[in-house]
C-alpha cells in the first residue's frame, strides 16, 4: 500500500530538517509521538531498527503496522505508555496544537526521554502571512485532527519547553508563502468532496482510486521543486507557517 502522505508538500519539506536535527545512528531508541500512518517512521527505520510510533487513531495505526517494521502503540501524547528514560531521540510533529493540555504533553516527553535526549518539536507558527485566513484552519474542527490552538510563536514554544527544563539548540521555519497557499488550496478542494477530516486515515480513503489524486501525483515533482526552491531562498529570512525546534533535556 502506498502512503498518500508521501505526496504531502509540508511533510517533504519539514522531514529534511527533522532528520538532520535527529542525526540518527543504529543504536538510537526512537519515538515518534503522533506517528499517524507511519511516514516518518519509515524514513527513520533506514537509520535505526529501534523505532516506536504512538498515535490515538486506530485506523492510521493499522496502516502503519502494515507498512513499517516499527513498534506501533495506541495511546495519547499526554499519557505516554512507556517507562521513564526510555528513548534518546523523540519527535512530536504537528501534535501540540491538537492537545488541550500541551504542558502535560511536554512533561510526558521529558519523563520518557533519557538524559541528554534529542527532542524535535514541530508546530504551526502563528507568524506566517496566511496564518489567520479562513482556509488555514479549514477541516480542523473535529476528531483527532481538531485544533485547540492555531499554533505558537517562537517565543511561546521556547517558553513552553524551557519551563519544563529543555534547552533550545536550534530552530527552523518552513512552508513560507507559496507552500502554505498551496496547502490551503488543497484543503479547499478536499472540503468540496469530503464533509470532514477526522483523522489521517480519511486521506487514504479520499485518495484511493481518485482520478484527481492521480493527476496531482503527475504534477507533484514540479510542485515540490517550486516549494523546495521557496524554502531554500526564504525560510531563513521569513517566518514560515511551520516551525521546527531542536531541544535537549538534561536530567
Amino acid at each position: 500500500m502506498e502512503n498518500p502522505f508521501l505526496y504531502s508538500i509540508p511533510h517533504r519539506l519539514s522531514y529534511k530538517y527533522v532528520l538532520d536535527y535527529l542525526n540518527l545512528n543504529p543504536e538510537d531508541k526512537f519515538l515518534d509521538i503522533g506517528c499517524g500512518m507511519g511516514q516518518l517512521l519509515k524514513l527513520v527505520s533506514k537509520h535505526t531498527s529501534k523505532t516506536t510510533g504512538l498515535d490515538n487513531d486506530p485506523d492510521a495505526l493499522n496502516f502503519a503496522r502494515q507498512t513499517t517494521n516499527a513498534n506501533i502503540i495506541l495511546g495519547t501524547a499526554d499519557q505516554l505508555p512507556f517507562p521513564d528514560n526510555s528513548f534518546n531521540k523523540i519527535t512530536n510533529i504537528l501534535v501540540l496544537e491538537h492537545l488541550e493540555d500541551d504542558k502535560k504533553a511536554i512533561s510526558e516527553i521529558k519523563r520518557v526521554a533519557k538524559n541528554n535526549a534529542t527532542v524535535i518539536i514541530e508546530i504551526p507558527c502563528t507568524n506566517g502571512k496566511l496564518t489567520h485566513t479562513k482556509m488555514h484552519n479549514l477541516m480542523h474542527d473535529s476528531g483527532t485532527e481538531k485544533h485547540f490552538r492555531e499554533g505558537y510563536t517562537l517565543t511561546e514554544i521556547k517558553t513552553l519547553l524551557q519551563n519544563k527544563g529543555f534547552e533550545i539548540k536550534d530552530y527552523q521555519y518552513t512552508c513560507v508563502y507559496f507552500t502554505e497557499l498551496f496547502i490551503q488550496f488543497t484543503k479547499y478542494v478536499y472540503s468540496k468532496k469530503n464533509k470532514s477530516y477526522e483523522s489521517q486515515s480519511d486521506i487514504l480513503n479520499a485518495t484511493e482510486g481518485s482520478t484527481l489524486f492521480k493527476i496531482y501525483k503527475l504534477f507533484f515533482p514540479l510542485i515540490l521543486a517550486a516549494c523546495k526552491l521557496e524554502d531554500k531562498l526564504f525560510s531563513n529570512i521569513l517566518k514560515g507557517h511551520e516551525l521546527i525546534v531542536k531541544a535537549k533535556i538534561k536530567k
